[in-house]
């Protein structure tokens, strides 16, 4: 049973993932049938941790509704608008 090899649109999506994780980037002209050279090219990003200004403000929301809520439920159940069985304030 013969290989099978990777067609050009898996090579796209490969070379894009290496792009992603990768500070540099090998570009290559899939077009042309002669051998292209791959060219190297670099990027510069201002912090080394870019996902991680995204990710504090995720978690900084969800802890902030969490505390939100459960002030709210405090207040409820010490006004007795909300009464639980075995639960008295």
């Amino acid at each position: 049973m013969a290989k099978h090899g990777k067609t050009l649109e898996q090579k796209k999506i490969a070379e894009y993932r290496r792009y992603q994780y990768r500070f540099k980037v090998n570009t290559v002209d899939y077009s042309s049938d002669k051998e292209a050279l791959p060219q190297t090219s670099t990027i510069t990003i201002n912090s080394k941790y870019p996902y991680l200004a995204r990710d504090i403000k995720k978690t900084a929301l969800i802890t902030f509704a969490i505390l939100a809520i459960q002030i709210i439920l405090f207040f409820i159940l010490k006004q007795d608008l909300l009464v639980l069985p075995m639960i008295k304030y």
